[in-house]
This record gives C-alpha cells, structure tokens and sequence, in this order.
C-alpha cells in the first residue's frame, strides 16, 4: 500500500517523540533553583565573549557596517534556542 502525503508529518513524530526529553531537561532546570546560576553565567558569557570580539572585528573590516549588536543578535536567532535540545557537556570521552 503507498503511503500519502501528509504535510508536516515528521515534525510532529519528532517532536512527540522528543517531548519527553525536553519535559525532563526543563523540570530539572527549574528544580535545580540557584545551582544553575553559576553555570548558566559562564556558559553565557563563554559564548559571548568570542562573539562580541569578533563583532568588533567586523566592524573595523566593514567600516561599521556590521557591529557587535548585529553579530550578537545574528547568533541568538542563529546559535542555541531553548528547544535545541543540545547537550552542553562534552558526551564522549573518546579513544574507547
């Protein structure tokens, strides 16, 4: 039997798949209260950092056409979003 066409039909199998993961993940975000600030800083400020750097580059080689603003903002919209569902820490710890 041929299977018809149903529009947006593996996003939805994805994301009810997912869903589970993405509940898991939040509960224990939020579960975790004040511990989460000090990682949550340096993982911001570790994707900043290069980021504004490299904007102000920008800026010198495009004679202010592109700022640090734009290159932030480009990579918030761009970079991880909340449902990303990345991990951070390194999962494989090679060699094996």
């Amino acid at each position: 039997m041929e299977e018809t066409f149903v529009p947006f039909r593996g996003i939805k199998n994805d994301l009810r798949g997912r869903f589970l993961c993405y509940k898991q993940d939040w509960k224990g975000g939020l579960r975790a209260g004040i511990r989460i600030l000090a990682p949550t800083t340096y993982i911001f400020f570790a994707s900043a950092i290069p980021v504004i750097s490299f904007g102000e580059q920008l800026e010198r080689d495009t004679g202010g056409t592109l700022t640090a603003v734009q290159t932030l903002a480009s990579t918030s919209l761009c970079g991880h979003h909340p449902f990303d569902c990345r991990r951070t820490a390194p999962t494989h710890t090679g060699g094996r």
